[in-house]
């Protein structure tokens, strides 16, 4: 996480802006990434937070935020955490992931992967 290497070299963050991260990553309340000034750190933040609404199975809540941003990297990344937050497997992790630019072929192994574990699917070592 960038913030966080930011914050280890000491270089002035202010409180406030780590405080809006921690609440919105750990909460998922987007809201809170508006407030940060680094235009890197907003991004991040917006991206984990979607993340921890895909945990709490808010999809609709994640898949918007994620379509709200900028487009470039942190729209990418978010598509794709967003799906692993989600567990998306077959069409609907390959919606998200073909959202997910430069991290798609990554997302797109991910979902295969959480296929080949799904119930009911035997693999080569069965």
């Amino acid at each position: 996480m960038i913030l966080w290497l930011v914050i280890g070299c000491g270089s002035g963050v202010p409180p406030s802006d780590v405080a809006h991260y921690l609440q919105a990553v750990t909460t998922g309340e987007v809201s809170a990434c508006s407030r940060i000034d680094a235009p890197d750190a907003r991004g991040e933040c917006f991206a984990l937070a979607a993340s921890a609404l895909a945990e709490r199975g808010q999809e609709d809540e994640a898949v918007g935020t994620c379509g709200r941003m900028r487009p470039g990297l942190w729209r990418e990344e978010c598509s794709f955490l967003v799906s692993d937050g989600l567990d998306a497997v077959h069409d609907r992790a390959e919606a998200l992931c073909a959202t997910a630019g430069r991290f798609a072929g990554q997302c797109r192994v991910h979902a295969r992967s959480r296929e080949e574990r799904a119930p009911g699917v035997l693999s080569v070592e069965d």
